[in-house]
């Protein structure tokens, strides 16, 4: 399975996080200093794990074929910190008064 069951809560958890964040302004170096790290690196090798754990107790011989795509989890990752510094820095940005023309 390309997307395991940590992969759903923490989609799940992102979205609910979104949600509940959306109206409180973030510091942008540090937001996106924790979601480099967290998406880049943190969560991509914790689902890993798991799907590594996941599949050898469920299968008797394992061999590097079977976990293969699992290397798939950090560029999916990877987008998903790509889109959420999006979010950020659309929501953060300074909106101009609708009075000033120039």
């Amino acid at each position: 399975m390309f997307i395991g069951y940590f992969d759903c809560i923490v989609l799940g958890v992102l979205g609910i996080l979104n949600a509940v964040y959306w109206y409180k302004r973030f510091n942008r170096k540090l937001g996106c200093l924790i979601i480099g790290l967290a998406f880049g690196i943190i969560l991509p090798m914790i689902s890993m794990k798991i799907e590594i754990v996941r599949v050898s107790n469920e299968f008797e011989i394992v061999d590097g074929f079977n976990l293969l795509y699992t290397y798939f989890r950090f560029p999916m990752y990877w987008i998903v910190g790509i889109c959420q510094s999006i979010l950020i820095n659309v929501h953060d940005k300074p909106k101009k008064p609708a009075g000033n023309k120039s």
